[in-house]
């Protein structure tokens, strides 16, 4: 990746900026975790091609991370228990269902 790839920020909603650290995190937290319970930093992820997975525990699991692609998935359940169960299954990192600012 270069210089340049790396400062282009996604522009969204009028003009605001936003880069993947800000996109993810909230202002208590600066991780995902993993579906064993281990937080890793999203700082981990520079230089790592991301994909948002948007799904719920109702939704069909076909993806697979490779390589230096990471798949990061966001909950669409309504309680952590489905989002618990769901989430046990994949291979990925998830911004925490308990976090409702991200």
């Amino acid at each position: 990746m270069t210089d340049d790839e790396s400062s282009v920020a996604q522009t969204i909603n009028d003009g605001d900026s936003h880069d993947i650290h800000s996109l993810l995190s909230s202002s208590e937290r600066d991780f995902l975790v993993g579906n064993n319970g281990d937080q890793v930093k999203i700082s981990s992820l520079k230089g790592k091609k991301i994909g948002l997975y948007f799904s719920a525990s109702w939704g069909v699991n076909e993806l697979s991370s490779t390589g230096d692609f990471e798949f990061i998935y966001v909950s669409g359940d309504e309680d952590d228990n489905p989002f618990n169960g769901y989430f046990s299954e994949m291979p990925w990192l998830a911004i925490p269902f308990s976090d409702s600012d991200a």
